[in-house]
């Protein structure tokens, strides 16, 4: 399960990554029925609790992790009964270099059909992990047309002739 966050001044995306654990014959039985969340924070909350991140002060690591939990609990709230069960591990990584400094335009990756080279990212489309995955899919479009066009056909992927996408929303490419 992921998600794209709207309005939450502090998550941008959550995802639950419990089915790929569980896929290990190897996890404990005492651990087997327990969930593990991956959420990643808005531009803003980064920016505001941003520090070293070869040293993050176990202060301000608890303070993200209390509340970001506290975010995601007030998210879920609606589609629960009880509150978040009791946390039994939690870590904040904090990245400086996560939110890129500009956005590529009038493109959503680059594809150039003579070298046959492509980049894609989200520092293309919008800084988040939807970005990454349209730009991505985006490029892998671009590299199958390429390589299934009929000889002598007109064709161009050059990033100038690239379709534009500019949001960062749910959307059934992704979901």
């Amino acid at each position: 399960i992921s998600a794209a966050v709207e309005d939450s001044g502090e998550i941008a995306w959550a995802h639950n990554q419990s089915a790929k654990f569980r896929a290990f014959a190897s996890v404990p039985s005492d651990v087997a029925g327990e969930e593990c969340w991956v959420l990643l924070s808005t531009a803003a909350y980064g920016r505001r609790n941003k520090v070293p991140q070869e040293f993050v002060p176990e202060e301000t690591s608890a303070a993200i992790c209390s509340e970001l939990l506290a975010s995601f609990g007030r998210l879920l709230s609606p589609l629960r009964k009880t509150g978040l069960p009791e946390v039994s591990y939690r870590r904040a990584q904090l990245w400086g270099a996560a939110l890129p400094a500009n956005i590529l335009q009038d493109s959503d990756m680059v594809f150039d059909p003579i070298t046959q080279t492509g980049v894609c990212g989200d520092w293309c489309v919008s800084p988040c992990v939807e970005g990454a995955a349209l730009s991505g899919i985006k490029l892998a479009e671009a590299i199958w047309s390429h390589r299934s066009r009929q000889p002598g056909a007109a064709h161009t992927t050059h990033p100038a002739a690239a379709p534009t996408l500019r949001f960062c929303k749910p959307s059934a490419e992704i979901a």
